[in-house]
């Protein structure tokens, strides 16, 4: 498994640590039920205040979880893309771009196949540091869904997954 890098000061960070908070963009297709939609809810809620801001990005906002990240003063936005193939997908990048341009999000990190697609798009589109997550087997995913994400996994600047054997079959 990956090895942490962080905090900074033991990764071979070179520059000064930011002296605010730097604002990250979560994202997550819903709210709802879901090992992906949980993990994202821990991290948002227990990332250290002083080092980071977090923001969650999301398709569908309502759900269990929405209250939760609300309760724990975390910003969610709705990204409203309903498919790949609508231009509803190029509307909610333009509206990912304006959120990360008037919140100043410094890096996105997306926990599932949907948002690694759709967040990689919106990260290079905003000039954006970008992390995917690969937290599931190949086999579970359609195969025109594993070629987008494919390529969202080879522009990512870190791949997060949870498993030897994910990391293997990924390599």
């Amino acid at each position: 498994m990956p090895t942490a890098r962080f905090p900074p000061e033991r990764s071979g960070w070179k520059g000064p640590l930011p002296s605010q908070p730097q604002p990250i963009l979560l994202t997550v297709r819903e709210l709802s039920i879901g090992g992906a939609e949980r993990d994202l809810t821990k991290i948002a809620k227990h990332l250290d205040r002083s080092r980071f801001e977090p923001h969650v990005g999301c398709f569908r906002d309502q759900g269990l979880r929405r209250a939760e990240l609300e309760a724990a003063g975390v910003p969610v936005v709705r990204f409203p893309v309903h498919s790949f193939r609508s231009p509803s997908v190029f509307k909610a990048l333009a509206a990912f771009r304006r959120y990360a341009k008037q919140h100043k999000i410094a890096l996105v990190h997306s926990f599932d196949l949907p948002t690694n697609i759709f967040g990689c798009a919106g990260a290079r589109f905003s000039g954006l540091p970008f992390i995917a997550s690969q937290l599931w087997f190949r086999e579970s995913i359609y195969y025109s869904g594993w070629r987008l994400h494919l390529l969202s996994m080879r522009a990512a600047d870190a791949v997060v997954v949870n498993s030897h054997g994910v990391e293997e079959r990924l390599l």
